[in-house]
């Protein structure tokens, strides 16, 4: 509506013209001299509340699609398969995420003002010029043909240099992500001017780029002014000699070139929208190239949950990679009984972890079935499978906040005495009160304000708070001195009765008591028994 109004008004500006030279200057109506000037001053009022609404309203209205689409990224990120997140490096995830999504933003914004707001206004003035003098009407939009041809035109190389910017500017952000990472080996080899070099090589292309969509889409408005300009010098002389051989007023005459002026803008702007929207098309197809790829491990409350289940696990004949001709696992053969403790041996790449994520599902095998009570996991509701497993990596996670809050992400609606016994479990307490903040201290990202003893304890603490039936200690106690470690054994030791619990390890010192030990080589069991039979060193 506000666009609407804005039309009219613009409109009735250019209009007013007409009874302003005629009935004002050639006719001396003084009660147009009072009424004209009232009138103009309204139409401004009108105009520009109008005019005010519509920008905000257009640009909160860009805001908001953007925003919506940014959410559903998001959302779409937390439930993807793990094996597509691992496609994408962080970089290009965040380029999708603020620089594609605030040029898409942008670039709505711009369409919305244009496809509405122009398009109204190019109406309202070609009426007003068709009402003064349908000749002058038609010669003046002879430009248009040539116009349209030129649009098209620009319009699909603009896609193409929008694609080549964002990939730019991608490559960018994961320039600076990778490394802001690895800064510590950066410095270490004094690689910062090679790092600049690189960096800088990359904003150069951007740069080019960008040059390049500058001249295309500054070239537009340049010709439409020079065509427009001849068809405006052509109106003036067709006109001046309609107002000379008294075929048309002189304040028509005016009314009229003043409307094809004010047209000029908009109608450029109507022109263009082929631009923005072939813009929009280009960061469109990037952002939904993402989200049209569906999850295909997914929770479906039809399925049964885990809850009332024995907590025995079978693993067999799996095969698994995670590329193609890369076998991981070849025909894997496991049986963990249901409260007992197994330990699983190998080298570094033998697929030790890649059993743990197995059974969590966060991939499929490629063949062969993992059972839980006798029934395959993928059978059972998905967050039911993973609530019962509670999992501890040596690649330790915590999140930039504090000490509190990444133990409760084991279990949000835990208890404060709950919360009290993990960390004590885990000994946690121990250096936590040392800390000036205490459980409100804030670990940095991932965890860099603290040690790397220390962050494993918090993770284990959070695991301890989960109070799943199944464990799967990955290495859980690598990063602890042997003082720390015992300790937080015998945590765990108490911890592991009467649930089922899988820990990995390189070492045979650190799975004594284990009930049951496989080593694993070339993705299968190689060697398995007691802790007292196995050889493996």
């Amino acid at each position: 509506m506000c666009m609407l109004i804005v039309a009219a008004t613009t409109a009735i500006n250019a209009w007013l013209l007409q009874p302003t030279l005629d009935g004002i200057f050639l006719e001396k109506n003084r009660s147009m001299l009072a009424l004209i000037p009232l009138i103009a001053f309204l139409n401004l009022c009108i105009k520009s509340a109008a005019g005010f609404f519509q920008m905000s309203g257009t640009r909160f209205l860009s805001e908001r699609i953007g925003g919506n689409i940014q959410f559903d990224l998001y959302s779409h990120f937390i439930i993807s398969d793990i094996a597509v997140i691992d496609q994408y490096q962080h970089g290009h995830i965040l380029s999708r995420f603020t620089n594609d999504i605030n040029a898409l933003k942008e670039s709505l914004r711009q369409l919305l003002q244009s496809s509405i707001a122009e398009v109204t206004t190019c109406i309202a003035l070609f009426s007003v010029m068709l009402y003064h003098s349908p000749i002058l009407t038609l010669i003046a939009f002879t430009i248009l043909p040539v116009a349209f041809f030129y649009v098209f035109t620009l319009g699909k190389k603009m896609k193409k240099i929008v694609n080549t910017t964002q990939n730019g500017l991608e490559n960018l952000i994961f320039r600076l992500d990778e490394v802001l990472q690895n800064i510590r080996i950066v410095r270490s080899y004094c690689r910062e001017k090679y790092e600049r070099i690189r960096g800088k090589d990359i904003l150069e292309q951007i740069i080019v780029t960008c040059k390049r969509a500058a001249y295309f889409r500054y070239a537009l408005p340049l010709l439409m002014e020079l065509v427009c300009g001849g068809a405006i010098a052509f109106v003036i002389w067709y006109g001046g000699k309609s107002v000379i051989e008294m075929q048309l007023t002189t304040g028509a005459f005016f009314s009229f070139v003043i409307a094809l002026f004010m047209l000029y803008r908009p109608l450029s702007a109507v022109i263009s929208i082929n631009t923005s929207l072939e813009e929009s098309i280009a960061l469109s197809s990037r952002i939904f190239a993402v989200l049209d790829d569906i999850p295909t491990i997914i929770e479906d409350r039809k399925f049964p949950t885990a809850d009332n289940l024995k907590c025995n696990i079978v693993i067999s004949d799996v095969h698994f990679s995670y590329y193609k001709n890369h076998k991981v696992l070849s025909g894997l053969n496991m049986k963990i009984p249901e409260g007992k403790t197994v330990a699983i041996l190998g080298k570094s790449g033998a697929g030790k972890t890649t059993i743990l994520q197995l059974l969590q599902r966060f991939y499929e095998v490629d063949s062969g079935v993992i059972s839980l009570g006798g029934l395959d996991i993928k059978s059972l509701r998905l967050s039911s499978l993973r609530q019962a497993m509670a999992f501890v990596s040596q690649d330790i996670a915590l999140f930039d906040d504090t000490i509190l809050e990444n133990i409760k992400y084991g279990r949000l609606d835990a208890e404060q005495a709950e919360i009290d016994e993990a960390a004590n479990l885990a000994f946690v307490d121990e250096f936590v009160q040392k800390l000036p903040d205490k459980y409100n201290t804030r670990v940095g990202k991932n965890g860099l304000q603290l040690s790397g003893g220390q962050r494993q304890r918090i993770s284990i603490a959070r695991a301890i708070l989960k109070n799943a039936p199944i464990l799967l200690l990955d290495e859980a106690t690598s990063a602890l001195d042997r003082a720390s470690e015992h300790r937080i054994q015998e945590a765990l030791t108490r911890l592991k009765d009467g649930r089922t619990t899988i820990v990995i390890a390189h070492r045979m010192t650190t799975i004594e008591n284990a009930d049951l030990v496989y080593v694993i080589a070339n993705g299968r069991v190689v060697e398995s028994g007691k802790y007292s039979d196995i050889k493996y060193s």
